[in-house]
């Protein structure tokens, strides 16, 4: 559940950082970014380490979906395709993609709200980002049966999210490449340092699980 929650916080932030770095760099194409480059590299270690430890695990992993997202959300600037037919296509493929790489077309959804979540906002996006978060409980709760309590954290959560996306101004956050000029304490100062290594503390970590659980798969 904890996983369930923390995911469309992790793929809108791909988004809403892609579209911070396509503006600051002038990106034509996402793998442009060396720090996207790096996703994809460690994305395909990911999913290499999956095959050898955990054959029974077939889906694509989460970073793939990231990917995913971010290519859509570069077919969708570059060849000028409205939102509303990415929005509504993934939503009808959710039942159908999300076996094939974690999230399905959920990811995309996120991803691009997080990628117009920088530019703000408006009416429109307040649709379509209420539409992603009721397709993702409707989604989690047949997916894994939820009885009624479990339905109303979860809607609660969703709640949350929609106001937390649509009022908060990440922008005014602390950049990582700015801290030395930042007057922050010594565990901001942390915290801004685990962010900035975010992904290769995640490889590290997820490669140690994988391979526990194909220690104890093959045991």
């Amino acid at each position: 559940l904890i996983g369930r929650i923390a995911a469309p916080i992790f793929l809108y932030f791909a988004g809403y950082n892609y579209a911070v770095t396509k503006k600051k760099k002038n990106l034509n194409i996402c793998i442009d970014d060396d720090r996207i480059k790096n996703l994809f590299v460690i994305a395909f270690l990911i999913q290499t380490l999956l095959i050898i430890y955990i054959p029974a695990y077939s889906s694509l992993n989460i970073l793939i979906s990231i990917i995913i997202g971010l290519i859509c959300v570069d077919i969708a600037e570059n060849y000028k395709i409205k939102d509303v037919y990415i929005y509504f296509s993934s939503i009808a493929l959710i039942f159908f993609s999300y076996e094939i790489y974690d999230y399905g077309t959920l990811s995309t959804l996120f991803v691009l709200l997080g990628f117009r979540g920088h530019n703000k906002r408006g009416e429109i996006y307040s649709l379509y980002l209420g539409i992603s978060l009721i397709s993702y409980l409707v989604f989690n709760s047949v997916l894994f049966g939820f009885g009624v309590v479990q339905v109303m954290a979860f809607a609660g959560f969703c709640i949350l999210l929609f106001y937390a996306f649509l009022i908060s101004d990440f922008d005014k956050t602390i950049s990582f490449d700015n801290l030395q000029n930042q007057t922050i304490s010594s565990i901001a100062r942390k915290f801004l340092l685990l962010s900035r290594y975010s992904l290769e503390i995640y490889f590290l970590h997820i490669s140690l699980l994988i391979i526990a659980c194909g220690y104890l798969y093959f045991k």
